[in-house]
């Protein structure tokens, strides 16, 4: 490999073709931890690269010994215990019939994602039937139950940690199998959300032992896998992950999940400086959004100190000017040149909402202040650029109207009603897309559209949510459509199966389903 290439080309400099001792130096190069095989290559190792060849050590599949891969073909003693064709029987003797499953589901992707664009087929799962066409409530909940199904089905049990697999395109567009971070935004932690909320609404014990499985599975990786550099936000750091313990917390009515949230203050407190995400996914506004929830739900236990630090940091981190204030955040492209990022996952729509409830919450009219100028900054850059923003939570209309509802009181001025009338005017007029799902599907029209009707009960866009839901559920029938791209399944919260499940319970219960797109916490303990 690398290292061998490393220390033949140290052997043939002239200093080490002259000195002994230069020639073991360069050798001690290759010392690591010692093992069978290494004792037993290391001297025909050695004599490969001092006669100018690289290494090759054999073993057959079928066999323990190794041997020496040159052409002398030298044998170097026994170096397993097991040959790899045993080991292999055993291993495959050992997998049971959902091991086969998950590995036929694996398979199945990786050749769906291969095959030409109009043969591919996306993973996906089918609607419960509705009975006469007509929308009920209680089809959305048996759909949300048929997914957390195959979510269960589709996890890789590893002791009494829940794993995952899915199959996605790698920097080249190649469609590689990768393993699931912990994150909330797509991986482990957006499961185990959507799954501990089935649970509280289904009463299915499997549920709640998925979701706490994977709670399980989160530590043991937070515990064991280098946390250098953890970002702060709100889906892909520290707060998304603290927002997930307290969560289940609550609707567990687990004081001690409460607790480790809590727990994680301080590395909350110390990540901050460092954060250059600034936005709701990636970066502080994200932590200020769930410290300020956290602190409504547990008040003097350090919350507050946190999200004072996180809402400073935004201040000292803006950028204003005549237009207003922005952030030019570290993982966002810019609608162009002349603009920083607009929206509220990645732009001034989240940051602006963040700032406005830590502002309202604590009492502090500059964040206020700063807040308003962020919306007149977002305001300007649509009206000049022209622009549309597009149909999704990320940065689109939805996201943007869902932003501007999770504003105090205090920043709802006319121009605040005519652009939400805009936005939930557009999402109730939308046609059903073809994908489903919270981030960029028909679920971000709908969460802005329950959002609304939640806080005026008495307008007339209810119709609207019972319509779209309806379409939801029939289009539903025929597969549930991720963002992975055609011919890849995504289990995730944000762009998969989880935040899909996650949005239908939102439509058949939205009383009783918090609205994690705004990083809220429930304000109830159980299934009411």
């Amino acid at each position: 490999g690398r290292h061998h290439d490393a220390v033949l080309d140290a052997l043939l400099q002239p200093d080490c073709l002259q000195q002994a001792e230069k020639r073991a130096a360069a050798l001690r190069r290759l010392d690591g931890p010692t093992t069978r095989l290494r004792q037993l290559c290391r001297q025909a190792e050695h004599a490969a690269l001092l006669r100018g060849d690289l290494p090759f050590i054999h073993v057959r599949a079928d066999a323990c010994e190794a041997c020496d891969g040159s052409d002398r073909g030298i044998d170097l003693g026994k170096a397993f215990g097991s040959s790899a064709w045993n080991e292999m029987k055993k291993r495959l003797r050992a997998l049971s019939a959902r091991d086969m499953l998950h590995q036929a589901m694996l398979l199945r992707d990786t050749l769906s994602a291969a095959a030409p664009l109009h043969l591919r087929v996306a993973k996906t799962v089918p609607a419960a039937a509705t009975k006469s066409g007509r929308f009920q409530a209680s089809a959305c909940m048996a759909a949300a139950l048929d997914i957390g199904d195959q979510l269960l089905a589709s996890g890789l049990r590893d002791g009494e940690l829940l794993r995952y697999r899915q199959v996605q395109a790698d920097l080249h567009g190649k469609p590689v199998p990768m393993e699931l971070g912990t994150r909330l935004y797509d991986e482990l932690a957006g499961i185990a959300l959507f799954l501990g909320e089935l649970h509280v609404h289904s009463g299915a014990t499997r549920f709640l032992r998925g979701a706490e499985r994977l709670l399980q599975t989160i530590r043991h990786e937070r515990r064991h896998a280098p946390r250098e550099g953890e970002g702060l936000g709100g889906f892909s750091g520290l707060g998304g992950w603290a927002y997930t313990l307290a969560f289940l917390g609550l609707r567990w009515n687990r004081a001690t999940l409460v607790e480790e949230a809590l727990a994680l203050l301080p590395a909350i407190r110390l990540a901050i400086a460092a954060d250059l995400h600034l936005n709701v996914v990636g970066g502080a506004a994200g932590a200020l959004l769930v410290l300020c929830e956290l602190d409504r739900i547990a008040p003097f236990h350090g919350a507050l100190p946190a999200a004072q630090l996180c809402a400073a940091h935004l201040a000292v981190h803006a950028r204003k000017d005549k237009r207003g204030a922005h952030w030019d955040c570290l993982d966002c492209d810019s609608m162009g040149a002349a603009f920083a990022p607009i929206g509220f996952a990645r732009g001034n729509a989240g940051i602006a909402a963040a700032l406005g409830r830590f502002g309202a919450h604590a009492g502090q009219e500059k964040y206020l202040i700063l807040a308003r100028e962020a919306i007149r900054y977002e305001r300007g850059a649509l009206a000049l650029s022209g622009a549309t923003a597009g149909a999704g939570w990320c940065c689109g209309t939805p996201g943007i109207g869902l932003g501007r509802l999770a504003l105090p009181f205090e920043l709802r001025d006319e121009q605040w009603h005519i652009e939400v009338e805009r936005a939930v005017q557009q999402a109730s007029a939308a046609e059903l897309g073809v994908m489903h799902t919270l981030g960029h599907g028909s679920l971000a029209e709908l969460e802005l559209l329950i959002a609304y009707a939640q806080q005026f009960p008495g307008k007339a866009q209810s119709h609207a949510v019972v319509r779209l839901a309806r379409d939801l559920h029939e289009s539903g029938a025929a597969g549930w459509h991720s963002e992975c791209g055609p011919g890849y399944t995504n289990h995730g919260f944000i762009s998969g199966l989880a935040g899909i499940g996650y949005g239908l319970l939102r439509v058949a219960k939205p009383h009783h389903v918090a609205a994690v797109s705004l990083l809220e916490l429930p304000h109830q303990y159980g299934a009411l």
